[in-house]
């Protein structure tokens, strides 16, 4: 017992132990250990370099079978400390359907974050829904602008969603580009974060 203390005391030895959890949700519970342990498991050094090392593997990908769901098929296999996550998946994305005979459409997924896009008579919304934390809900991203200008040229305009890593936080970015009359175009870019 006295060992394990003395392991366990030594906060580098302890980075090094939870360096090694190998996979995010092993991780989690560890942090849930101690406030000690947590203060080693948030640091963001800490965590830059556990990504480094146990870079985001692929679980899966989402397929549309004319449903107004898509269906989330998981690669298998995968380890057993997986599987609420791949369960969370492959279940929670069809518990946001706005309404029944609205389909969704996914337009990228990163880091567990998936982008949907639903379309009804009243408009197009795009959300984000987390798949490891279903029960945050799903952050519904603001209507985007529309440039209002005499010079835009009819018919000429290209418009994306892009999602970009920043740290440890994922922010999407929303490109316009319109061709004006002149024969120029004008790009506009947008970048939403936490809903702005």
């Amino acid at each position: 017992m006295a060992a394990i203390s003395k392991v366990l005391e030594d906060d580098d030895l302890l980075s090094e132990i939870l360096l090694r959890t190998v996979f995010t949700t092993t991780l989690l519970n560890s942090a849930l250990v101690c406030t000690r342990w947590l203060a080693h498991a948030s640091n963001r050094a800490f965590l830059h370099r556990f990504r480094e090392i146990h870079p985001p593997r692929l679980l899966g990908f989402y397929i549309n079978k004319g449903q107004n769901t898509p269906h989330f098929i998981p690669i298998l296999p995968q380890p057993r400390e997986l599987t609420a996550v791949i369960r969370h998946a492959t279940s929670s994305l069809g518990t946001y359907q706005r309404v029944p005979s609205v389909p969704t459409y996914i337009l990228g997924c990163r880091n567990g974050n998936v982008l949907i896009r639903q379309h009804d008579k009243i408009g197009t919304t795009f959300a984000v829904h987390n798949m490891v934390c279903p029960e945050r809900g799903m952050d519904i991203l603001p209507p985007f602008p529309r440039p209002q200008s005499p010079y835009l040229f009819d018919g000429t305009a290209y418009s994306r969603i892009m999602s970009k890593e920043e740290g440890d936080a994922l922010s999407y970015l929303y490109v316009l580009m319109h061709q004006t009359t002149d024969g120029k175009h004008r790009v506009y870019i947008y970048i939403l974060k936490h809903g702005i």
